[in-house]
This record gives structure tokens, sequence and C-alpha cells, in this order.
């Protein structure tokens, strides 16, 4: 073969041509690349190459898939409709259904609506607004209508005009709660504000809206203010019993001692097991503190006698309960011109006017610019109540309100409830 032939063969590639070629003057030229070799190399580099790409491809895209997935599931839950946030479902059997580690960290801010006029519990809300750390405390308040329940309550937050505000009434028969509202303080006291007992405005709003089961309406209002106290006396650990005057409500003070009666039975944490805490038998008797506030005295009620006269009418009434009504407030802390004695009732008297100022009679030491004088030293007094002790005292916020929606139950079906109702009846038709 010439050496044309050969250089030519040898630069296209063909398989056994000789690597080098030759020049014009027969000289061997110096072959730079054998291109048959190297497109062989590239064949197999891109086979290579293919095949990796696959497997990494493979395992590239895997992890996006899983790590992109949550992202979409958080957005969606992120944007929930405005109508479920302001009024998450009502279930009041099923409130262990929620998981403490699902919700999200407690809202100490706003007012949470617990449970609605027609008894049904907001579980979702309550779990949002309440922790899971060991503890709790919780302070309630009852009254009639237009007692000054909210305003007294609003005091033990740390906005007390933003906390349970209330607005004008638009009718006589109006009032302002509605089931039950709870805040947690920033101390972590839980405030409970209830709506009226021994209200006939809350008989009419059922007569509207819902059905009182067969019940004649006086007995109906007075059974349903029973429901109201008895729960509270079952879950809190101190109760005001907010009364309009300086004269103490006897009507709201036999309803307290009746519905303490009744409360007879009913289990401390129902949900949680003795050994859980601590006990070998159920402590029935279990009570709060009850603090009787004297809501709306005029400047000339604020004194001694007046004072005395309702701490012997307390004492009298109640010294055959079992309630917790002394040993807590003393009223002389507040005004120091009072009698001091721990054997006394937890008696508290307010003033109508909320710029309240002493006589000038009075020494200088002794007043007080305002009322909210009066409300600070109500407050340090209650939060400074003794807390419960051993694992009773352990029991977390949000296991203190599943147990509280429970013992909501237990009193609705509590046989003697049933038996004081029948007596009712028997009374009513002669």
């Amino acid at each position: 073969m010439p050496s044309e032939e050969r250089g030519r063969y040898a630069i296209a590639g063909v398989p056994g041509a000789s690597l080098q070629s030759v020049g014009p003057d027969g000289q061997p030229k110096r072959q730079l690349f054998d291109f048959g070799a190297t497109n062989e190399k590239r064949s197999r580099d891109r086979r290579r190459k293919k095949e990796g790409g696959q497997k990494r491809e493979t395992v590239s895209v895997a992890p996006k898939t899983i790590l992109q997935t949550p992202v979409i599931l958080e957005r969606r839950d992120a944007k929930p409709s405005p109508q479920l946030d302001r009024n998450p479902p009502s279930s009041r059997s099923r409130p262990e259904d929620m998981h403490p580690m699902q919700e999200e960290a407690p809202n100490a801010a706003s007012i949470t609506k617990i449970m609605d006029s027609f008894e049904s519990f907001r579980v979702d809300a309550a779990l949002r607004a309440l922790a899971d750390y060991p503890g709790h405390f919780v302070v309630g308040v009852i009254g009639k209508q237009g007692a000054g329940k909210s305003t007294v309550l609003s005091a033990f937050s740390e906005d007390p005009q933003n906390t349970f505000t209330i607005a004008p009434a638009t009718k006589p028969l109006d009032h302002q709660t509605t089931g039950i509202d709870m805040y947690v303080t920033a101390e972590r006291i839980i405030l409970l504000d209830t709506q009226p007992v021994l209200s006939w405005s809350v008989l009419e709003h059922t007569l509207r809206y819902g059905s009182l089961d067969g019940i004649p309406a006086e007995i109906w209002r007075d059974l349903k203010s029973l429901h109201s106290i008895m729960f509270l006396l079952a879950i809190s650990d101190v109760i005001l019993v907010v009364s309009e005057g300086a004269d103490a409500d006897m009507e709201m003070i036999r309803c307290l001692k009746r519905a303490d009666m009744l409360k007879h039975g009913i289990p401390e944490f129902p949900l949680i097991p003795l050994e859980k805490l601590g006990l070998s038998r159920p402590e029935m008797n279990v009570q709060p503190q009850i603090v009787f506030v004297n809501n709306k005295c005029s400047e000339l009620e604020l004194c001694q006698q007046v004072y005395d006269r309702n701490n012997l009418l307390l004492k009298s009434v109640l010294s055959d309960s079992k309630l917790e009504w002394q040993g807590l407030i003393s009223f002389s802390n507040a005004l120091p011109r009072f009698n001091k004695d721990t054997e006394l009732p937890n008696l508290f008297l307010l003033p109508y006017s909320w710029h309240y100022k002493h006589s000038e009679k009075v020494e200088a030491a002794e007043e007080l610019e305002s009322m909210d004088d009066l409300l600070r030293h109500l407050r340090n007094q209650v939060f400074a109540a003794t807390r419960k002790s051993g694992k009773r005292g352990q029991i977390s916020e949000r296991d203190w309100f599943r147990n509280a929606v429970k013992t909501y139950d237990l009193i609705l079906k509590s046989e003697l409830v049933a038996e004081y109702l029948k007596t009712l009846r028997r009374i009513k038709n002669g």
C-alpha cells in the first residue's frame, strides 16, 4: 500500500492502520491522536456516564420527594379557614383525641370560649391556650346578672381594660357572658368567667334558641344554676362569689350550699387512676376557697359596722357547711382601719365608684388613691392561696381541662341531681 494510502487510512481511524502517516518528503509524520481508539473510549465513557447518571438521578430524586412533601403539607395546614380558627369544632365526648405534641404553643393573650351557651365544650380551642407543664391554678367567678363578675375578674389579669370587656346591653334581659370564657394570665393563672346564675336572661335565651327538655321554667333556671356552681366547685382552686351591694346575697349563699351537697360523689380528676395521684381512695370532699366579694357598695357602706354585720351573717349561715370560707382573705390588709381577725370569713368590699377615695377624715396613711388599689390587694391575696400538694398539684393544665370536661358529664348524669329534680317537680305539682 502506498504511503499516502496508509496515512489516509490511519487518519480515518481504520482498524489495523498505522499509527503514523508519511509526509510528501517521504518522512514519517507524527500522529497526535488515534481517532479510532479515541472514539471507542468516548463511546464507553458515554455509556458509563449514561448508566451512572441514571443511578445518580434515582438517588437524587428520592430525597427531593421526601423533603418536599412535608413542606406542602405545612403550607396547607398554615392556611385554615378563618371561621374554623375563631369557632373551632366543639366536642364534649372526645376530649382525649388531641395529642399534646400536636398542639400549638399556648396562647395567654386572648379570651377563649371553652363552653358555649348550649353546654358544648370547645376542646380544640381550650387545649391550644393551655400548657402541658406540671401544675395548674384556677380562679372562677359566679354571680347574678349585673353584679360585676367580669369587671372584678378582669382586674386579676395584666390588662384589665381589655380582658373580659363589657359592652352596653341592647335590652334589659341581655347578659354579657355566655357559657364559660377562659383567660390565662402571664403567671399561668386560669381565670374562668361564667354566665350569670339564677338569671332570667339565660332562661329567655334558651327558650328562644333551645329547649327546656320538658322542665318547668323556674325549676330549669335553678337546675342550670346548680350545674354551673357544681362545676366550678369541682374544678376551681378559688371561687369569687360576686354580689351587688353591701348586704350578703342570701339566695346566692343558699344555692352555693345546695350545689356543694349535690356535688358529693363527683371525683376530683375522674380520668386519672388513683394510684397516679398517690391515693388509695377517692377524695370526695376537696373544696376550693370561697371568697365573697360585695361589689358596688356606697361610700357610706364601707364602714366597720356593715363589715361586721356581714361577717356575723356569713358565720351563722356557713357554720354547718363543708365549704372553705375563711382563712384566705383579710380586708384589713387593704384598709388597716378595719379589724384584723384570721377567723373572719373571706369577705371583701368594693365601692361603686371606680375612682373611690377615702373621706378626708381618714388619716393620710390609710388613704387609697382609687379602686385599683383595693382590687390589687384582693388579687394578691387570692393568688397567694395554697396550691394542691403532692401529685394532685402536678396535674398539667391540659389534663385539668380534659378532666373538667368529664366532670361536667358526670354532673349532668348525677343520680343526686336527678333525685333533686324529681323532688322539685313533686313539690311544684303539690
